[in-house]
């Protein structure tokens, strides 16, 4: 299954901390009240997730175990899936690499 790596590039977004996060929401505001994340943490992979019986939403019983896998992994503090099924976002750990994230999301693919 052919993934593709893009790094998630938005200026101005910041992952809040994981202190920050159990007690908000996934995304901080920064002191200007915009929402925050550090790009070099997050990256997108298209992925085949969509519905056989809708295509034009995203599968959710072939997409929870892929998520909840994914969260379970020590690179991986965040996983996210679009609407439509085709792009999964993946924030890494601070310790994380790039390298390590595509590893992780290509062998649960594959499977």
């Amino acid at each position: 299954m052919k993934t593709i790596l893009t790094t998630f590039a938005i200026g101005g977004l910041r992952l809040c901390s994981a202190t920050a996060r159990a007690q908000c929401c996934p995304l901080a505001s920064g002191d200007d009240g915009k929402p925050t994340a550090n790009p070099s943490r997050v990256s997108l992979f298209q992925v085949p997730l969509k519905c056989p019986a809708a295509p034009q939403i995203g599968c959710g019983s072939r997409a929870k175990p892929i998520l909840l896998e994914l969260e379970r992994d020590s690179n991986i503090t965040e996983a996210w899936l679009n609407g439509a099924g085709t792009v999964l976002a993946v924030v890494g750990a601070e310790s994380s690499t790039r390298e390590s994230r595509v590893k992780t999301v290509q062998s649960l693919l594959e499977k």
